[in-house]
C-alpha cells in the first residue's frame, strides 16, 4: 500500500454543504417494525435504541448485498438512508416479506444534506454523536458513524436547509464530495450498479460494525456466516488512486494488467484533490501485489493502492508474510 488520500477534496473550503440526491429516504412503522427489519437485515436491530443508527446490509438468499440502509430508529418509526436508485425496487422487495405483520413501508421524500468540514457542527442547532440522532422541529440530524466530523440533516420544513444554504459553506449540488468522504473513510454505499453482486465481507461491512454474527436467520445468513468461519473471503474492499479526468463508475472491472484476470469491481470513485480519482474497490486482496491492476475500460489507468483508514486483518496477514 502507498502514500494516503488527500485530506480534503479539489477546492474544497473548510466546510462544505452537500445536497445528497443520490440517497434517499424509506419510513417504515408499525407494531411490528422492529421485528420485520431484524430479521430481513444483517444487523442485530433489538441493540439499536431510540435517536440511534446502525449500518445493515440487505442480502439476497445467496448472501449478496443488494443494499446497504443506514438504519435511524426515531420515536414511532425507523427512517432507512439508501441509495436513491434502489429505493423503489428496496421498497418492492421489501413489502413481499409483510404477510401479516403489522408494518407499514413508505417512501419518505425528506430532502437530504450532509455538512462535511472542521467547525460545520456549530452551524447545526445540535451535533450529535457519532452513531447517533438529534431530532428538532422539522428536521433531525444523523452524526455519521466512521471517519471524521460529518452529519447527515433530513429537513422536512427547509427551514434548516435555507439556513445553512445561507451560512456561507461551499456548495456541492449533487453529493459528489460526500461521496468522496464516503470513499476515504471506506464506507461501502451499494447502488444499482453493484446490487447483487458482493457479499458483506467484501466491503468490509464485518469491520464497520454492519453485521451480526450472534443474531437469528436473515436472507443470506448462512453464506455470511460460513464466509467468516470456513475462512473463504477473497476479496476485500480497498482504497486507490487513479488517473484521469472522469472516475470509473460503480461495478467497473479491475483487471490484471499483465493476464486480463478479474481482481474485482468498483463500489464508487470521485475526483480527487489535484487530480486523479479516489476508488472503493472490492478486490482479490492476495492477487494484487503481483500484478498491475487497471481498469478494463481504460487498460491504461493503473490503481494505486492507499492505506486504508481502518485495520483490514487479512492484509496485515499478507503483509507479515511476505
Amino acid at each position: 500500500m502507498n502514500g494516503n488520500p488527500q485530506t480534503t477534496p479539489s477546492g474544497s473550503q473548510p466546510g462544505t454543504l452537500s445536497r445528497l440526491v443520490h440517497l434517499a429516504l424509506l419510513r417504515v412503522r408499525g407494531a411490528d417494525a422492529s421485528a420485520f427489519l431484524h430479521a430481513q437485515f444483517s444487523n442485530d436491530l433489538a441493540a439499536v435504541s431510540e435517536d440511534e443508527c446502525q449500518l445493515n446490509a440487505y442480502c439476497d438468499p445467496k448472501g449478496r448485498v443488494l443494499a446497504t440502509p443506514l438504519v435511524c430508529r426515531q420515536t414511532g418509526h425507523y427512517s432507512l438512508v439508501v441509495a436513491t436508485d434502489l429505493v423503489d425496487s428496496l421498497l418492492r422487495r421489501l413489502q413481499m416479506f409483510v404477510l401479516r405483520s403489522q408494518v407499514i413501508l413508505e417512501r419518505d421524500e425528506t430532502p437530504l444534506y450532509g455538512l462535511a468540514g472542521p467547525g460545520v457542527a456549530g452551524f447545526l442547532p445540535a451535533a450529535p454523536a457519532p452513531g447517533h440522532l438529534a431530532q428538532g422541529d422539522g428536521f433531525w440530524t444523523l452524526g455519521m458513524p466512521a471517519g471524521e466530523p460529518r452529519y447527515l440533516v433530513a429537513d422536512s420544513s427547509g427551514a434548516l436547509g435555507v439556513r445553512l444554504a445561507d451560512a456561507g459553506l461551499t456548495a456541492d449540488t449533487d453529493g459528489h464530495r460526500w461521496r468522496w468522504h464516503d470513499i476515504r473513510n471506506g464506507w461501502p454505499q451499494i447502488q444499482a450498479a453493484t446490487s447483487g453482486r458482493l457479499v458483506p465481507q467484501m466491503l468490509n461491512m464485518d469491520l464497520l460494525d454492519g453485521v451480526s454474527f450472534r443474531k437469528g436467520c436473515y436472507p443470506g445468513q448462512e453464506v455470511v456466516a460460513r464466509m467468516r468461519y470456513l475462512g473463504k473471503l477473497k476479496q476485500r474492499m480497498l482504497l486507490a488512486r487513479c488517473a484521469g479526468e472522469a472516475p470509473p463508475g460503480p461495478g467497473a472491472d479491475v483487471v490484471c494488467a499483465e493476464s486480463g484476470a478479474l481482481l474485482g469491481t468498483v463500489v464508487d470513485a470521485q475526483r480527487d484533490a489535484g487530480a486523479g480519482c479516489l476508488v472503493l474497490a472490492a478486490v482479490r486482496y492476495r492477487e494484487i501485489s503481483a500484478c498491475r491492476a487497471v481498469l478494463r475500460e481504460r487498460p491504461e489507468t493503473e490503481m494505486e493502492w492507499l492505506e486504508m483508514p481502518y485495520r483490514v486483518p487479512e492484509l496485515e496477514a499478507e503483509s507479515s508474510t511476505t
